[in-house]
Formats: C-alpha cells, sequence, structure tokens
C-alpha cells in the first residue's frame, strides 16, 4: 500500500487528476452495481421502478418508441394528436427506423417485441460505439496507454446521465456521437475529417437544435470559413427536412407553435437540469426542503436568467484559455437553457470531460473541476432530499448535487474567462499607451 501511495505522489498533476476520477467512478459504478443488485434481486423491485432516473416502471425506452410510433402511424407528426416539438430530421430518420419494427399493436406493444428491443439496443450501441472510440482517439493523441483509455472510456460510459439516457431511450444519443466525433476531428490535419467533423455538428444541431452553438469554439479559434461552412450545413440539416412531409415548409410555423408550448412544460421538476429548477432547489433550500408549490417568480425570473447565462457563454467562451472550457461553458449554458432538460442532456459533457482529463498545464483549481465533474457523473444513487409525492417525482440528492455542480463549473469558467478578458483589454490599452509615447 506505501509502494502504491508513493508511486501516485511522483505522479505530475494531470495523471493524479485522471486516475482520481477513474478510479472514483469506477468504485461508486460497483456501488451502484450492488445497489440494483439488492433492489432487483433482494427487494424484488423492477429494474426501472423507483429509481431517480426512472421513477414509472413501464415507461423505459419510451422516448424512443413513442416517436417511431408516430412517424410510422402518420408521417406528419407536426399536424396530428401527437404535436410534434422535434426538428425534422429527426423524425425522418426515425421513420427509417421504424420500419425494424411492427407498431401496429402502439408503441409499447412494439417496445416489448424482440424486434423492438433489438431496434433500439442496434441505435443506442452503434451510437456509444462511435462515441467511445472518438473519445479514445483524443487520448491516443495525448499519449496515454491503451488501458487507461479503455477504462476512461468505460467509466465515461457508466456515468450517471449515460445510464438515464439509456432508461429514456432519447434520441439525444444520436447527437452525442456527432459532438464526440466533431470535438475528435475538428482540429484534423486531415482534411476530410474536418469537413465531416463540421457536417456531423450540423447534423447534430439539425436534431436538437441547440448543438449549432458549439460552433463558437471556430470562432475562437478564427477559422471564419469553417465556422460559415458549418452554418450552411446546419440551415440545410433544418430545413431540407421539411420537404419529407406533406406540407413541406409549411410545417415550419406549426413546429414553432408546438415549440413554444413544449417549452412551457416541466419548467421545475426532478430529473430536470433548467434554471428555473435550480431557483425552486435554492428556495427549498433556504426553507430547510420542506416541499410544496413552485412560486410564478421562480419560473419569470428563472427564463430571463438562463437566457442571459447562454448569451453571457457564447461571449465569454471566445476568452477562455482552453479549448475544453469554451466548449464546457457554452454546453452547460445549452443544458440549462431549454425548459425540460432532462438528466440525459448532461451526456453532451462527456466529450468535453475527456478533453479536460487529457489538457495538459493543469493547475491546483483543476481539482475543483475534477470533483466537480465526479459530482455530474457518478452513478450511484444517493437518495431523495424531498420523497416522492410531496414535490411531484420528489428531489433526488443526485439532481440536486448535479444541478448545483454544473453552475459551479459554469461560474468558475465564466469568471476565469472574464479574467482573461480583462488581462487582454489591459495589455492592448498599454500597447497603444506604449505606440502613443513612441510616436510622440
Amino acid at each position: 500500500m506505501k509502494s502504491i501511495y508513493s508511486r501516485f505522489k511522483e505522479l505530475d498533476r494531470e495523471k493524479k487528476i485522471l486516475y482520481i476520477f477513474v478510479a472514483t467512478m469506477f468504485a461508486t459504478m460497483m456501488g451502484w452495481i450492488i445497489q440494483q443488485f439488492i433492489r432487483v434481486v433482494i427487494l424484488d423491485y423492477h429494474f426501472f421502478n423507483g429509481t431517480t432516473w426512472s421513477p414509472v416502471e413501464h415507461d423505459y425506452w419510451m422516448d424512443f418508441f413513442n416517436v417511431n410510433y408516430w412517424t410510422q402511424k402518420d408521417f406528419n407528426p407536426y399536424t396530428t394528436s401527437f404535436r410534434s416539438s422535434y426538428p425534422p430530421l429527426i423524425l425522418a430518420i426515425s421513420r427509417v427506423v421504424s420500419f425494424m419494427t411492427d407498431y401496429s399493436g402502439g408503441a409499447v406493444a412494439g417496445r416489448d417485441s424482440i424486434l423492438g428491443t433489438l431496434s433500439y439496443h442496434l441505435v443506442f450501441c452503434g451510437c456509444m460505439a462511435i462515441s467511445f472510440a472518438s473519445w479514445i482517439k483524443c487520448m491516443r493523441e495525448k499519449g496515454l496507454s491503451f488501458k487507461t483509455r479503455i477504462c476512461v472510456g468505460i467509466a465515461l460510459m457508466c456515468a450517471a446521465p449515460n445510464l438515464y439516457l439509456y432508461g429514456r431511450g432519447n434520441y439525444l444519443i444520436i447527437v452525442v456521437a456527432c459532438i464526440s466525433v466533431f470535438i475528435a476531428w475538428y482540429n484534423s490535419e486531415k482534411r476530410w475529417q474536418r469537413e465531416l467533423s463540421l457536417i456531423l455538428l450540423a447534423i447534430a444541431a439539425g436534431i436538437k437544435l441547440y448543438p449549432a452553438l458549439l460552433a463558437a469554439i471556430l470562432l475562437k479559434e478564427r477559422r471564419f470559413a469553417d465556422f460559415f461552412k458549418t452554418v450552411v450545413y446546419t440551415i440545410a440539416a433544418f430545413f431540407l427536412p421539411f420537404l419529407v412531409f406533406s406540407g413541406g415548409f409549411s410545417n415550419i410555423a406549426v413546429f414553432l407553435e408546438n415549440l413554444t408550448s413544449f417549452q412551457g412544460s416541466g419548467q421545475v421538476s426532478d430529473s430536470n437540469y433548467s434554471v428555473p429548477t435550480f431557483l425552486y432547489y435554492l428556495v427549498q433550500f433556504t426553507k430547510g426542503f420542506q416541499g410544496g408549490a413552485v412560486p410564478q417568480w421562480v419560473i419569470t425570473v428563472g427564463a430571463k436568467i438562463s437566457t442571459v447565462m447562454l448569451l453571457a457563454a457564447l461571449f465569454l467562451s471566445l476568452f477562455s484559455k482552453n479549448s475544453w472550457k469554451a466548449l464546457a461553458l457554452v454546453t452547460i449554458g445549452l443544458i440549462v437553457y431549454p425548459a425540460p432538460s432532462y438528466v440525459y442532456t448532461a451526456t453532451m459533457l462527456l466529450p468535453i470531460i475527456v478533453l479536460f482529463l487529457i489538457c495538459e498545464n493543469k493547475t491546483k483549481i483543476d481539482y475543483v473541476y475534477m470533483a466537480l465533474f465526479l459530482m455530474v457523473m457518478i452513478p450511484i444513487q444517493l437518495g431523495y432530499v424531498i420523497a416522492p409525492g410531496h414535490f411531484g417525482t420528489g428531489i433526488s440528492f443526485n439532481n440536486f448535487m448535479q444541478l448545483i455542480a454544473m453552475m459551479a463549473i459554469y461560474c468558475l469558467i465564466a469568471y476565469d474567462s472574464t479574467v482573461n478578458l480583462i488581462h487582454i483589454c489591459k495589455d492592448k490599452l498599454n500597447s497603444r499607451k506604449k505606440e502613443k509615447s513612441l510616436n510622440t
């Protein structure tokens, strides 16, 4: 034990942070496995029932199967009773995937069929494989050993947001894969890889809209041509799929109407990372977590703060010292911005955590970032602050901790970027003064 500790002390700060992160993730992962074993085998719970990630027993994977059911039933889900708020690209993809399963008996029957289960796992596992390979590629360039790369990849695959994403079956899994490839290849020496990364970012934006703002990293690096190409690709990925549906571009107005009504739903709830939820948590903290109704000011003020946070993230990301900080700032701004922003949206942080772990020249503050990322990612479930029934599905300690951690990461990076901006302004001012003195 002494020799292991002494060896650990000799490591540089980069390796220490990486190994602590991986060791903590594996330890909590084992705790989660033991938890689930006790729940399912000893207490006779259903795997998805009564967890902080899926409180409804029979609702697992249904984000995937509900969308497939409606796109197969009526291939214009904007004007039917489904009233879809999904962009058209993901509905077109869903239409293709839906042909693998018979949905004549309904969405639940499709899910419970062998072909339905197979179709879901083909999509989920395929996208996870793409993400995993992208993370490995990022780490390989930094000279990490094969075993270390595999351990980091497995640890991230078993992170809490990813387990929640698996339980819900949301098509965000495709977005995560596209973002992972973008982050791995947007700086590649090979032109076709750089071009593909821009196209995949546009596809991610075509599916969920807000990933388009990650293109701010291209502005930060003054790659203006690549930025404008990404804008063109994104416009094409968003608008052209409308032509697949009856009504064509006339569905744009219906989509925006549906999106507006959707954004107003579920603004404060457990398993939700919205700013109104964060404010409600703070209110509950000051009152000793007594539960109760959500004040209207929480929703109103939270919506305004989320807009300010996103705009500030886009601006300050241009002055971040590291690429991972710029991407993390914008990504967290995107995660907390939409009203219903559930736990699985934190999966967009996974490739950014890889960039953080392999970043060189770490300082002592990076231990704080590591601890905060761990708070977001650890899979073990720690129970409820407010039990289910007092406030919808309750307030889980995990969700409370994860949301606080993300806000802390945002504030730390925003402060760091602001300080860097002030230094840049001071340097420019001093250089101008020197020029004037030389001229005189």
